[in-house]
């Protein structure tokens, strides 16, 4: 690389950690708006925090463990930690996220540089810089950032074994710790397994040795086991994990679902984009088929992207189920759209030393995506809002000694001023925390209910004993009658 490319790959590195910072760090407490799945999980963080103890609260002093809560130790460990640190509150949990988001993207470069040189990591990091889904899924404290940067750590150690020809026992170990702590971090990951059988099957007489497959097997299994004994409890068994995560919704028509969201590809923004993406790598890799070996760390990351998908049909289809194959994909768009577009100029002479048209769109690309960052997309809806804010305020001008009840509003523990509160959760259909603490409603017992106002109108005969005292943003705050 020239001086001249030498200066503007760093350029546009500089660049994308400096969009990187601002977007991962502008109104951290208010956007993405609080809600309650960030709330299960920053109570799980602040109970360990405080009792050591990876449950919800249900009552003081009371709680509840779930096989259902999916997020594991190598996010709630950190969480709880910044909390011991620097205190209980919105900030300081989502600093933690702020810092996984630098670290994945950190990652990532490394990875694409390793794969593909310095000029296709410096655009791979600027896409994923302006890429809004990133904010609007990473800030909030949810396990995709976190589980994707240890899998982006397993890609990068599994290039640095096929290096050594599989002989290092090193990297093997790196490769098999990394896939156990991304799984253990959040269950979809599970399909990394079934990706890395595809590779293997793949990549059969091709340099891979038993040896590394079984100490890699052997190092994932180490925090994997950790995973499954802090997930088990009196309450909790292994079968019921599997279960959860086999049908989290417990959707009845699956067949109709699965139809429902594969028309989304065709219909919805994010699902075509996705697509279209996806299109292009593949289209890479059938081109590079016969020229030069595939490395296999880019064949696994292209199948857990196809098993991400078809995960994601059996979903309810929210884009969060989606986002960790959307974000590779457009990780490895640069790399594909080059090789994809060196193909075209050996057919079409008319593109012969047009490769700049390459960075032109890429660079349109980042920019539309910056304009959604900051004017047209989830995490830009919350810029003005003061959710946090206001409801912070509210709930600490309690009074100190009223008693407290959460009706499915999670995301507000870490916000009271007290942890003498009752609690009810719903994780899904058919899954709830807290049931037993319903009947406290119907008898008046505790002061004050914080619920969703949605919720307070839907549920009358519920809260019969308590009457409006206020509204704030999306809650209603209801107190005793006398």
């Amino acid at each position: 690389m020239d001086v001249r490319h030498r200066y503007l790959h760093w350029g546009l590195c500089i660049l994308a950690v400096a969009i990187l910072l601002v977007a991962s760090t502008y109104k951290l407490s208010e956007s993405p708006g609080i809600w309650l799945d960030e709330g299960i999980y920053t109570q799980l963080g602040m109970n360990v925090a405080q009792t050591g103890q990876l449950a919800l609260q249900v009552a003081p002093a009371e709680f509840q463990h779930s096989s259902y809560i999916s997020v594991g130790y190598p996010l709630i460990r950190p969480l709880a930690l910044s909390y011991k640190l620097f205190g209980v509150g919105v900030v300081q949990g989502r600093a933690v996220m702020v810092v996984f988001i630098l670290l994945f993207a950190l990652a990532s470069y490394w990875l694409m540089r390793r794969l593909y040189g310095p000029w296709v990591a410096a655009w791979s990091l600027l896409l994923l810089a302006g890429f809004p889904m990133l904010y609007g899924n990473g800030k909030s404290v949810l396990g995709e950032v976190p589980g994707l940067f240890f899998f982006i750590l397993t890609l990068l150690a599994l290039s640095y074994l096929e290096e050594s020809g599989y002989r290092s026992w090193r990297w093997s170990v790196a490769a098999g710790l990394a896939a156990g702590l991304c799984i253990a971090t959040k269950p979809i990951f599970l399909l990394v397994i079934g990706a890395v059988l595809v590779t293997l099957i793949i990549k059969r007489g091709s340099g891979v040795t038993w040896s590394s497959v079984v100490i890699g097997t052997a190092a994932l299994l180490i925090p994997f086991a950790y995973w499954l004994y802090t997930q088990l409890g009196a309450d909790v068994t292994l079968s019921s994990i599997l279960h959860d995560y086999g049908n989290p919704y417990v959707a009845t028509h699956m067949a109709t679902l699965v139809l429902q969201n594969a028309l989304r590809f065709f219909t919805e923004t994010t699902p075509l984009y996705t697509a279209l993406l996806l299109g292009i790598w593949a289209t890479a890799l059938f081109v590079r088929r016969r020229m030069t070996s595939i490395s296999g760390a880019e064949l696994l990351a292209f199948f857990f992207c196809l098993l991400i998908i078809a995960s994601y049909l059996r979903l309810p289809g929210w884009y969060r189920y989606l986002f960790p194959a959307t974000i590779i994909v457009l990780m490895f768009l640069p790399a594909a759209a080059h090789i994809v577009f060196r193909a075209l100029q050996e057919k079409w002479m008319v593109l012969k030393n047009q490769t700049w048209l390459i960075s032109v769109v890429l660079a349109l690309l980042v920019c539309a995506q910056l304009y959604q960052t900051a004017c047209s997309s989830y995490v830009a809806e919350y810029y003005r809002s003061t959710r946090t804010r206001d409801v912070t305020a509210a709930l600490i001008a309690l009074p100190r000694t009223a008693s407290i009840f959460l009706y499915n509003v999670p995301e507000l523990g870490v916000l009271l001023p007290t942890r003498q509160y009752y609690q009810y959760v719903e994780l899904s259909p058919g899954v709830v925390l807290g049931a037993d603490q319903l009947p406290l409603l119907v008898r008046g017992v505790p002061d004050l209910v914080v619920i969703n106002a949605s919720m307070y109108v839907a549920s009358p005969s519920l809260f019969a004993r308590y009457t409006l005292l206020k509204t704030v943003d999306r809650y209603d705050l209801l107190k005793v009658l006398p």
